[in-house]
């Protein structure tokens, strides 16, 4: 049994820590605890970024709108995402919380 990741689900995983470490965690210092209290310019100012960065609707089929890979892709995404104290990004992938006014 191959245990590895295809190369087309290393790149989307990379293209998510070097999102993670350069657009999201330079933002952490401060954060507040819960959402509602973050800077909305920031909070949609990075979710832009994640939509072009290709990093949302990961495993939502081409058709519908979204990349079209497989659920392992969408965890690898989250397992990056996941690395960071802002809470935007494992439920914003698939649409997740409203936008701010």
């Amino acid at each position: 049994m191959d245990f590895e990741l295809s190369a087309e689900i290393r790149e989307i995983q990379q293209r998510a820590r070097q999102f993670v470490e350069n657009q999201v965690m330079p933002h952490e210092k401060g954060w507040p605890l819960f959402i509602e209290d973050a800077p909305p310019a920031v909070v949609l100012e990075l979710r832009r970024k994640c939509r072009e960065a290709g990093l949302v609707n990961i495993a939502v089929p081409r058709e519908y709108g979204g990349l079209g890979m497989s659920w392992l892709a969408h965890i690898v995404v989250t397992e990056e995402f996941n690395k960071t104290a802002i809470p935007l990004f494992h439920h914003q992938i698939n649409g997740g919380y409203p936008p701010h006014p």
